[in-house]
């Protein structure tokens, strides 16, 4: 499910809850609600506050170091494709086609990542080889002349290797790594300290209004959350081919001089 869902589910249970904890306030006969069980509520709820806060704080640390973490790994692309065009270019024109090979990979991967910002890992752009295996296999076969060109070929080689671990380049990867068990839990939790909320809250609009700022509130930092942890669509851009652009066009400004 897509964070805007996720969101919209948050904000209906923490509605209904809050409506269902004012609804029992007023049915509970007097002796239900005496002062003992109130502070009884109350106590439970600090703990259940205590725990989703800690969660809370759990996982958006994840979804941050998850969203740090893409942004790393295509920066780190883009370095290590200059590095491998720079270095083939030192072995002289017998390496043009694979650097040719890195152009069109390069390309293909801008396509790539575009298509997992728009859609996620699973579609059918994401499933298309774009050829880095070939590419290792084209820099084994350049021949050597010199000790110097050996280890140029083997330097660019630990580059492309280098490159082929990162998960754009792969079939394919994560949407997302919070699970839904985690996010339905943690709507639980979050229910239950809505409802403890209603039951203590006077039936007035100042009550209600307040009950639903706070479910508003509470369902955005959801959002967050999930929209950080996802690779495609939402508010924020957790994927971004722009340095793979930047790289493209520093080989081709190469290239041409």
């Amino acid at each position: 499910m897509t964070p805007s869902v996720v969101t919209g589910i948050s904000i209906a249970s923490f509605c209904l809850a809050s409506g269902v904890g004012l609804w029992l306030g007023q049915i509970l006969p007097q002796k239900e609600w005496s002062r003992e069980n109130q502070e009884l509520v109350k106590e439970s709820r600090r703990l259940v506050v205590g725990i989703a806060t800690l969660s809370l704080s759990l996982i958006l640390a994840w979804a941050t170091t998850s969203f740090n973490e893409r942004q790393n790994e295509i920066e780190n692309s883009a370095s290590k494709i200059v590095g491998i065009d720079s270095t083939l270019a030192k072995l002289g024109t017998k390496a043009n086609e694979p650097r040719e090979m890195l152009h069109s990979i390069v390309t293909k991967g801008i396509a790539r990542i575009d298509a997992i910002a728009a859609s996620g890992f699973g579609t059918e752009e994401t499933r298309k080889g774009i050829g880095i295996n070939k590419l290792q296999i084209k820099i084994l076969d350049l021949k050597s002349e010199t000790q110097a060109d050996e280890w140029l070929k083997s330097s660019a080689l630990a580059l492309v290797k280098e490159l082929a671990q990162y998960k754009w380049l792969q079939f394919s990867g994560n949407n997302g790594s919070i699970q839904s068990p985690v996010l339905i839990i943690m709507i639980i939790w979050l229910s239950i300290i809505f409802l403890s909320y209603g039951m203590v809250s006077p039936l007035n609009w100042t009550g209600a209004v307040t009950l639903l700022v706070v479910s508003l509130v509470t369902s955005s930092v959801i959002f967050v959350i999930l929209d950080l942890d996802s690779t495609s669509g939402g508010l924020i851009q957790s994927i971004s081919s722009q340095p793979l652009k930047a790289a493209l066009q520093q080989i081709d400004s190469v290239r041409v001089n």
